[in-house]
């Protein structure tokens, strides 16, 4: 929980600098990218963090690094500081925060789609257009394939779980004819 928090504060200072400079989307993609180059390569991390290698020679890498993901200059500082102070593992809850910071600045709520099958683009815009409607707010989904449901859809928003699965409905029908029984 510690953890989060710190991440969390991490995270709005970049977002405030972001929204100052008009840059806050495009830090978010370059946090991103950073995190991704990180997860790839731990000898990556493990060098950064290393007090045998002089301050000089860890922050040229960085910025080396920086320049290979096009990094903005504010970003390429922002990840120094995470490993001057010793926070570079908390890159990917960084990461977290800030799209969800973000979004609330944005207005936007994040949703994803559950289904047993690929959903056509079509019917995917029909479900972020009722969902935009019912909240008020722009909503971006994402997908992913859960063949366990057999059918129908769950939908995860924010803090809400819209389950239409056909294996929750079989489950509730089997619950009412046993709950009957007796």
């Amino acid at each position: 929980m510690k953890s989060a928090a710190i991440a969390k504060r991490f995270a709005k200072s970049l977002l405030e600098i972001g929204i100052e400079e008009s840059l806050s989307e495009r830090y978010c993609a370059d946090l991103s990218n950073f995190k991704e180059v990180l997860e790839a390569n731990p000898d990556f991390i493990a060098f950064l963090l290393n007090p045998m290698y002089s301050v000089e020679e860890r922050r040229a890498l960085l910025e080396h690094v920086g320049v290979a993901v096009e990094a903005t200059t504010a970003v390429a500082k922002f990840m120094w500081v995470l490993v001057h102070t010793h926070s570079l593992k908390l890159i990917a809850d960084i990461v977290v925060a800030y799209k969800k910071l973000l979004d609330e600045k944005a207005g936007r709520l994040r949703a994803v789609v559950e289904s047993p099958f690929d959903i056509d683009a079509n019917t995917l815009g029909e479900i972020e257009k009722k969902l935009s409607g019912a909240t008020g707010k722009e909503v971006v989904l994402s997908t992913e394939k859960n063949e366990e449901l057999i059918g129908g859809l769950v939908i995860s928003l924010d803090n809400l779980l819209i389950d239409g699965s056909l294996r929750t409905q079989l489950e509730q029908m089997k619950d009412k004819i046993l709950g009957g029984v007796g």
